[in-house]
């Protein structure tokens, strides 16, 4: 299992989940909901004891995403002109 299918399977169940768990964590693992929680690290450390060091999903539930900026970088040098 991947992440992608992971959040394919969060989305599928977004809108139950916010009914009753908006602003939450969830973990999520082979298509499975594991838990609920108040925190990131929280549900990272639940998972940690579930899975070890294997790749969960961890997302907090909200009704819209919020916005990242990601600053643009590149390590190509600038021609001189």
């Amino acid at each position: 299992m991947n992440l992608k299918q992971e959040q394919v399977f969060f989305e599928g169940q977004k809108e139950k989940l916010l009914q009753q768990h908006e602003g939450q964590f969830v973990l999520i693992k082979n298509q499975k909901i594991h838990g609920f929680f108040t925190t990131e690290q929280e549900a990272y450390e639940k998972g940690i004891e579930l899975f070890g060091a294997q790749e969960m999903f961890i997302k907090q539930i909200l009704k819209k995403e919020p916005k990242h900026f990601i600053p643009a970088f590149s390590t190509t040098p600038h021609a001189h002109l």
